[in-house]
């Protein structure tokens, strides 16, 4: 089941051992989602939840990247464990 939302992202339902998933699809365009918002990334399997935005690294500073996550439900565990991607990195939101 799909539904077009008000914001323009297109949200899907899923059933997977009777648990309803409620996912949404990002539209291009859409910027910075909202601290605690959980996706998945291109090419990830575990779901990250974005801590942070407009972040830079020590040995990289001209580089800015849209968020920095950690690993969910795990948490931030320690500071090499974030994760720093862009908003193009993303694929799919599970959480708002």
């Amino acid at each position: 089941m799909e539904k077009k939302s008000t914001k323009g992202a297109k949200t899907r339902k899923s059933k997977t051992d009777n648990v309803t998933q409620e996912t949404t699809k990002i539209e291009k365009g859409e910027r910075f989602l909202p601290i605690g918002t959980i996706v998945l990334l291109k090419g990830g399997r575990k779901r990250v939840m974005i801590t942070w935005f407009c972040v830079t690294q020590k040995d990289r500073p001209n580089e800015i990247w849209d968020y920095c996550g950690c690993l969910y439900p795990e948490g931030v565990i320690a500071p090499s464990s974030s994760l720093l991607f862009d908003h193009s990195q993303i694929i799919e939101v599970f959480h708002l």
